[in-house]
């Protein structure tokens, strides 16, 4: 083996341990079924092909959520300009959950 060899697996070795051990303490808690829920729009964060928003369900649980055009399809007519935080929509999709916090992939969504 080279000289370079020697480091170039032991830093391989080390990074996939760490990778390991980070999945470990990063679990998603499972995925579970929304149907349809009004929410309010609290933030809105742009991203490359969509959106991440914070938004609230009427019971007031919170959720992180990605809104973008490959989720809710190519025949979705929903108007990304309503993204603003205050107004109001209807989403439907799955709920999840990373590390405890609430998550939410948006298939539907609806401004009201």
């Amino acid at each position: 083996m080279t000289s370079f060899a020697k480091p170039m697996l032991f830093s391989l070795g080390l990074l996939a341990l760490v990778a390991c051990q980070q999945a470990d303490n990063e679990p998603i808690d499972g995925i579970v079924g929304l149907h349809e829920v009004e929410v309010e729009i609290l933030s809105v964060n742009p991203e490359m092909d969509g959106n991440t928003v914070v938004i609230r369900d009427e019971t007031g649980k919170t959720y992180t959520a990605v809104l973008s055009i490959p989720n809710l399809g190519p025949d979705s007519s929903f108007d990304f300009d309503h993204l603003k935080p205050g107004n109001r929509m209807i989403v439907s999709g799955e709920t999840w959950s990373l590390s405890g916090e609430p998550r939410l992939t948006v298939r539907n969504a609806e401004a009201i």
